[in-house]
């Protein structure tokens, strides 16, 4: 479990009749123009907790992905509560999971609730053109006249300041970047600038926190 965490996978238990399934998760989810969108690894405390899911207007499949409990449900910008039966939409059910696939999600605030007891996890990935490529600590290294930022060996230490290095691809029109928990709490926001006018790459200083912790995006794309 700890080992999928923290390569941001996601580890599902399985019957020996549910070995079979494998194949139908694996084509929901590898693409080879995959994206992440949320990423969640938490422990139920007696009620249900939901999560904001922002849709944009360039992700032609999106995917639901809980491991942990079977009670997911959710919910389209418009209100509506998607059932497996809607056009467009595939359930996995397993027994202890489930994983939603919709092609064609209309874009917008979605939302995803999940309830039970003890250790859980969910993600949600999908298939776009607008991505974060990389996040990456760096530092100044190279020869005199030919310097330059390279990626840190290891990790940054905690509770120092270092820089970042962030790298998007595809159409957007604005960037943020922030630092979450992996229960998906915002640990803090980042400064991150372009390095050139409409460029996709940026950087900034990080206070690194002090427990472990995902870097995220959000803005808008070209459509708004």
């Amino acid at each position: 479990i700890r080992l999928a965490r923290d390569t941001g996978g996601q580890l599902f238990f399985l019957r020996r009749d549910e070995a079979g399934s494998i194949a139908t998760l694996a084509d929901f989810v590898v693409r080879s123009n995959a994206v992440d969108v949320l990423s969640v690894a938490d422990i139920f405390s007696g009620a249900p907790k939901t999560y904001a899911v922002p849709v944009d207007s360039t992700l032609t499949r999106v995917n639901f992905s809980a491991s942990g409990t079977t009670t997911v449900t959710l919910t389209r910008p418009d209100g509506t509560v998607v059932q497996a039966t809607d056009p467009g939409v595939r359930l996995l059910a397993l027994s202890t999971g489930a994983v939603y696939s919709i092609v064609g999600p209309a874009p917008g605030a979605w939302s995803v609730t999940v309830n039970g007891s003890g250790d859980f996890s969910l993600n949600v990935s999908g298939v776009s053109g607008l991505s974060l490529d990389a996040f990456r600590f760096v530092e100044l290294g190279g020869r005199i006249g030919h310097q330059g930022l390279y990626p840190i060996a290891g990790f940054p230490a905690m509770g120092q300041t270092t820089k970042a290095d962030a790298e998007m691809s595809g159409d957007l029109a604005s960037a943020a970047f922030e630092l979450r928990s992996k229960a998906g709490v915002m640990l803090q926001s980042l400064s991150l600038n372009p390095d050139s006018p409409g460029s996709h790459e940026f950087f900034g200083d990080v206070a690194v926190p002090n427990a472990p912790f995902l870097a995220y995006v959000t803005g808008s794309d070209a459509a708004g």
